[in-house]
């Protein structure tokens, strides 16, 4: 639709209002859709079996190796507001895998990474992670 000469169309949404999802008469421009309670502030891809290296990756400092078969250490590049976040993970293999946490924290995770079928901890070719919550 077209703004006619002499007015004004909507203003920029702020951060705050994306995170309240307020109804006003703004937009949200692409450098603050992340504000959005419904958007995943952290997604990241990674290899455990070398060097628990990123292949590609949002808003993610390093992954690195846990220090037992499995876990992986993650720090976030913008931390959480507070723990209070949701993350769902996932393994490549020959296996059905699952991620479980050894510890929560603000500015990052350790995962766990076990096979659903024995319930064995295993390192795997390949894993992801999604987050999501206030930051």
């Amino acid at each position: 639709t077209a703004i006619a000469a002499g007015s004004a169309g909507p203003s920029q949404a702020t951060p705050s209002a994306i995170v309240a999802e307020t109804n006003e008469d703004t937009y949200v421009p692409p450098d603050l859709v992340k504000n959005s309670p419904g958007v995943a502030k952290v997604w990241v891809l990674w290899e455990l079996t070398g060097a628990h290296g990123i292949t590609a990756s949002y808003n993610m400092t390093s992954v690195t190796d846990g220090g037992s078969t499995g876990n992986t250490d993650h720090l976030w590049n913008i931390d959480f507001s507070n723990a209070n976040y949701v993350l769902q993970g996932q393994a490549e293999d020959d296996h059905t895998v699952w991620h479980s946490l050894t510890t929560k924290a603000a500015t990052g995770v350790t995962t766990q990474i076990r096979s659903a079928n024995d319930a064995v901890v295993r390192d795997s070719t390949e894993a992801m992670l999604v987050v999501f919550g206030a930051q």
